[in-house]
């Protein structure tokens, strides 16, 4: 697959095309073990682009030749058989013999925790019954490091970066990250619960090579990922916004602090 922008969600509506064309076929996939028998590739909003039998399946083409389509592009083409990307609130991207996989692509560093304010995550605690606490003092030692002039780190803390500055990487605070993790990669997001929540992850190498795709159980993500987690602090609002001091949430306020003339509060994680 040639290079695209938007790996991510390319790889999303492809992986999907081959699901379809599997099931058409009847084709064993060695990641779950044997051949798809009910299969949803759609938005999760409505049963379009749900199968139940080989013979409901629609004819998705030649997938080398849609390999290097634009996002736009692809999705247009899909579109006929119920192809979609998932909707935002959703955390299952697909639907497989009645499980809901969330789609990862391993070229790329997905976001697992996207952009989200203190109030996102005190939602979020106080759901999983934990305090803020630790969490906010990580934030606050990131400022820490992120301002100083020992580790010259910039706004992305990587894996090596945590180990060198002993920051998001004491064992106490892995555990009490554990389940916060859990429920943004799962779950939820910081305003609200999915409506379709995963179970397992779905990763590919590539997206129409069935040998390349992975299941990874609920329980075993996170261990996988911890090591290489990026972590960061920014400002990612719609186009035109600024966070402004007086008209920020107080919730917000403890994680928020002035970088290259602009306020950043969301803290984001992604896979490294």
């Amino acid at each position: 697959m040639a290079p695209h922008k938007n790996v991510g969600e390319i790889g999303e509506l492809l992986l999907k095309a081959k699901a379809l064309q599997c099931m058409q076929a009847g084709e064993s996939i060695p990641a779950i073990s044997g051949p798809i028998s009910s299969l949803h590739v759609g938005d999760f909003k409505s049963r379009r682009g749900t199968y139940s039998t080989r013979a409901s399946c629609p004819h998705v083409g030649n997938l080398a030749a849609l390999r290097d389509y634009g996002f736009k592009e692809l999705q247009l083409k899909l579109a006929y058989a119920g192809i979609v990307k998932a909707g935002t609130s959703m955390k299952a991207d697909i639907q497989i013999n009645g499980a809901n996989y969330s789609i990862k692509s391993s070229e790329k560093r997905p976001a697992i925790i996207n952009h989200t304010f203190r109030r996102g995550f005190l939602r979020i605690t106080k759901k999983l019954g934990l305090p803020i606490d630790p969490l906010d003092e990580e934030v606050a030692t990131y400022w820490e490091v992120r301002q100083g002039d020992e580790f010259k780190l910039g706004e992305d803390i990587s894996g090596y970066d945590r180990r060198e500055a002993s920051i998001f990487i004491s064992a106490e605070f892995k555990e009490y990250f554990r389940p916060v993790f859990n429920y943004f990669a799962f779950t939820g997001t910081g305003r609200s619960d999915s409506p379709a929540p995963a179970e397992y992850i779905l990763e590919f190498d590539d997206p129409t090579d069935t040998l390349t795709w992975k299941v990874i159980p609920k329980d075993a993500f996170y261990d996988l990922a911890w090591p290489d987690l990026i972590f960061s602090v920014r400002d990612k609002l719609a186009k035109g916004q600024r966070l402004s001091a007086t008209t920020m949430p107080v919730d917000d306020k403890p994680w928020a602090q002035i970088s290259r003339g602009k306020i950043q509060a969301q803290l984001h994680v992604r896979a490294g």
